[in-house]
């Protein structure tokens, strides 16, 4: 089975969740299937190379223009018009609600149709008019149209059918393994060395430099609370709310540090040596920054939002969403260990990319059964032991 990737900016990741996600889940579904082509077409800009190979993978580099609001739209546009010319895959999958948008086209264009709902995006405050209503309407394009519809977590998904109930023969929801590389042996105090960090003194935070991380709500907690011998350190890109960014990293201090974006066994450095990993972001989809923080069993502490609660920690790791001050009394504590969660650690340190790929595979399966019967009758299931969080995963 031939499938085409469209929606994320570039690979190997350097960006954010989306091209995360995508790094680590079409290398193990090829790994677990010998038959499945996955072509990823990326956006122009982001990628020295024009096409190369990555992991058995192919990646192609598409042009888009790189001006906010049109980028998504134009590049999905040419990358299935691109994708049927040249690939002629059986299915495409299409990452986020903006690419959704096509979702219709697609189909016409004679390809099964998966959309990976990461997101609401159209709740991201740095959209306009304009941009909400085409993020919303691709989310609805979606429901009506796509033949498949994977949520990245229990809470996209009731939210998504809260909307548009008439898909809920057609939605699943396959939550995502920690994306960090196996303990290796790295130059680890390098690392702390450039940023002038010390093991266990430090307090991380990682994910993209965008308003709905509210990052600034941790940089106000941690001023007010002034943890004794603490840094804050946090790691992520600016890309794509570069003006929030820039504001953001004007704060910087002789303990407020911005490491930049950090991938693979440095970040995985800066998880494993941090004293306590804080999340305070207002808006996600899965958190999968948080599922790397548990899986090296890192003492963590959540804004509650519903996906943040999914992780089922104990309440007393959770503080209000927004609240400054409950979230500076957290931080100024004199140990975090009551931040630690030892089950939901050890059940994410357990969760892999094989099994994630696997239900994605069952997707495509019953996509392709459903090839040979009416297209009123979808047939795909997922396996529950790994998709339903209230299962063995617990999570």
């Amino acid at each position: 089975m031939r499938v085409c990737v469209v929606g994320l900016r570039a690979l190997p990741s350097t960006i954010g969740g989306i091209e995360t996600y995508c790094e680590m889940l079409y290398p193990h579904m090829v790994d677990e299937d010998a038959n499945l082509l996955v072509t990823i077409l990326t956006r122009s800009g982001y990628s020295k190379e024009r096409a190369f190979n990555f992991r058995s993978l192919n990646v192609r580099s598409i042009w888009s223009p790189r001006i906010s609001g049109l980028e998504t739209a134009m590049h999905t546009l040419l990358a299935i018009i691109y994708a049927r010319l040249t690939i002629h895959p059986q299915v495409i999958h299409l990452h986020g609600v903006g690419p959704a948008f096509f979702a219709l086209f697609a189909r016409m264009l004679g390809m099964k149709t998966v959309v990976i709902h990461h997101a609401p995006d159209y709740r991201r405050p740095k959209w306009g008019m304009v941009g909400r209503w085409f993020l919303k309407s691709g989310e609805r394009v979606a429901a009506q149209f796509a033949d498949a519809i994977i949520c990245v977590s229990d809470t996209v998904r009731r939210d998504f059918l809260g909307l548009y109930p008439s898909a809920s023969s057609r939605t699943v929801a396959i939550r995502a393994a920690a994306a960090l590389p196996p303990p290796a042996w790295n130059h680890a105090d390098e690392i702390l060395d450039e940023l002038d960090l010390h093991r266990g003194r430090y307090i991380l935070s990682v994910g993209r430099l965008e308003a709905t991380k509210a990052l600034e709500d941790l940089i106000d907690a941690f001023e007010i609370a002034s943890p004794l011998g603490m840094k804050l350190v946090i790691a992520g890109s600016g890309i794509g709310d570069e003006r929030y960014a820039q504001k953001l990293i004007e704060r910087a201090s002789d303990k407020i540090v911005f490491a930049g974006p950090r991938y693979g066994s440095a970040l995985r450095t800066l998880y494993t040596e941090a004293a306590l990993f804080v999340h305070p972001s207002h808006m996600e989809g899965f958190a999968l920054v948080v599922a790397e923080a548990l899986s090296v069993r890192l003492p963590v502490i959540l804004s509650d939002i519903e996906p943040h609660r999914e992780f089922k920690l104990r309440d007393n790791c959770y503080f209000r969403r927004g609240d400054v001050h409950q979230l500076a009394r957290l931080l100024a504590m004199d140990s975090y260990e009551s931040f630690y969660s030892r089950e939901q650690c050890e059940i994410q340190s357990a969760k892999s990319w094989t099994h994630v790929a696997q239900e994605h595979l069952s997707v495509l399966a019953g996509l392709s059964r459903e090839r040979k019967r009416a297209p009123s009758q979808p047939d795909f299931t997922v396996n529950s032991r790994h998709s339903d969080i209230s299962s063995n995963t617990d999570q």
